[in-house]
Formats: structure tokens, C-alpha cells, sequence
């Protein structure tokens, strides 16, 4: 496993996924997730992080094994209550990450930094987390 531990986008790279995401789900949702993103203090952005960290190399400890097993539905369900540090995010929109890990090229890099097979590993995770909300 390679778990290297994330980092927060530049500007720039952080106005193009604001762009993107506002195409996508629309400029209200954007803004929400920004002013709850800026509420929190830079200590709380770096435990957020550091929780992501955890979630994601604790994931990558079962890569190989049955996503739908307990364990790892409970760690989506972590990954779920984690996400709500930006946005309140529905089933829809879990399913809709699950797909983007492994259609969008920056998240299955992202992801494979971490650990080979991360990205089909975790969506698969959560299309079943969501079958079963």
C-alpha cells in the first residue's frame, strides 16, 4: 500500500472542482458546502483530513476481500457521516461519488496513490452501502 496522506487542492485546482461541481449539482449546493467547508478552523480542516487518511487506508486494509462484509460497511458509513463536514450529501449523490471514483481519472489516481484497487474497491462499497439505506 502506498498511503500517502492527503493534502488540500491548490486554488487552482480547487476553483476548477468548485466549477465542476457547480455544473453538477448546482451553485447553491457549492456555496453551502463552501461555508461549511470555511466554518471550520484550520485544526479542524487538518482532523477532517487526518480522518479521511484513516478511513481510506483502513478501506484499503479489506481491497481483495467482500465489500459488503460488516466491516467495511461500517467504515462507508464512517466515510458517509464524514462527508457531512462539507455538505449534507444523499443516497444519490453516494452513489453518484461512488461512480465518479471510477469514471474520473483524478480520483482513481487519487485513489491508487493510497492503495492499488482502491477506486473500484470503495465504489463497489458504496453502491452497496446505498442499496441498503
Amino acid at each position: 500500500m502506498n498511503r500517502q496522506p492527503q493534502t488540500y487542492p491548490d486554488d487552482a485546482t480547487q476553483a476548477t472542482y468548485a466549477l465542476e461541481a457547480a455544473t453538477r449539482w448546482g451553485e447553491a449546493c457549492v456555496r453551502a458546502s463552501n461555508e461549511r467547508w470555511a466554518a471550520h478552523s484550520p485544526a479542524q480542516r487538518d482532523a477532517i483530513m487526518a480522518e479521511a487518511n484513516a478511513i481510506y487506508t483502513a478501506l484499503a486494509a479489506y481491497i481483495g476481500h467482500d465489500p459488503a462484509q460488516p466491516a467495511v460497511q461500517a467504515l462507508v458509513g464512517r466515510w458517509h457521516d464524514h462527508l457531512r463536514n462539507s455538505y449534507e450529501p444523499t443516497s444519490d449523490v453516494l452513489r453518484g461519488l461512488g461512480q465518479l471514483y471510477v469514471e474520473d481519472e483524478r480520483f482513481v489516481s487519487f485513489y491508487e496513490r493510497i492503495a492499488s484497487g482502491l477506486a473500484p474497491f470503495l465504489s463497489q462499497a458504496i453502491t452497496i452501502y446505498c442499496d441498503r439505506l
